[in-house]
């Protein structure tokens, strides 16, 4: 199942960062599996394909350290991740003519 392949991933290599769509329906399982299984503390960030999450999901919303909408994953993955980590701001990258 798609819950024990997760797991099982988490637990082998251990990932700093894990980014876990929150549609997925054992999304309320998965995190504190997550977190039970990991000796280092992991950063879990959610994907939401809709605005608003329901109230019901309220559970998974207060179990992950950020959350991105789906639409404008491209544009804010990367700065959130440098919030969460106290990265520095990066600079925009030129392409040389």
């Amino acid at each position: 199942s798609i819950f024990e392949e997760t797991i099982q991933l988490v637990v082998s290599h251990q990932p700093d960062l894990v980014l876990l769509y929150l549609g997925m329906l054992s999304a309320s399982m998965i995190i504190p599996a997550i977190v039970l299984s990991t000796a280092a503390s992991v950063v879990i960030v959610g994907m939401s394909s809709v605005a608003s999450v329901p109230s019901q999901a309220e559970d998974v919303l207060m179990a992950v350290d950020a959350l991105l909408h789906k639409e404008t994953l491209l544009q804010d993955f990367v700065p959130i991740v440098s919030a969460l980590y106290g990265w520095p701001k990066f600079r925009e990258f030129s392409h040389p003519d």
